[in-house]
């Protein structure tokens, strides 16, 4: 795998795609179909080229589609959890405190915070 078509899977939204209704679902398995290598080479292929394991670049893609829902959608954060790939709810709260340093009420709720200041100063 060149670093052009792992850009091309992860970083232009080919990772994390919505299927059955709208849920984003992504596994190894399907990372390793899409560049055309089985899961162990890609495995070994991913961290020469990226210096992370798979499965952080995959936690990684979900919570940037985490913050895209929490702040383009009125989902909640259960809805949001199971979009992107999460059955459970205290991993996912931990794997995104670990990432953005807040819950994700936390993060929506100052995200808001944000807008109405920006609102505010602009009058």
């Amino acid at each position: 795998i060149k670093i052009e078509e792992l850009d091309a899977v992860i970083g232009r939204g080919g990772l994390m795609r919505p299927i059955e209704g709208g849920v984003y679902r992504v596994g190894e398995a399907m990372i390793a179909d899409l560049v055309g290598m089985s899961t162990r080479v890609m495995y070994r292929r991913m961290e020469s080229i990226t210096e992370k394991k798979l499965h952080q670049i995959i936690r990684e893609a979900r919570m940037t589609m985490a913050v895209k829902l929490l702040s383009s959608s009125k989902l909640n954060i259960d809805e949001i959890m199971y979009k992107v790939g999460y059955d459970n709810r205290s991993t996912f709260y931990r794997n995104f405190k670990d990432i953005y340093g807040k819950t994700p009420r936390e993060y929506r709720e100052q995200m808001h915070q944000d807008i109405i200041k920006d609102l505010n100063t602009q009058e």
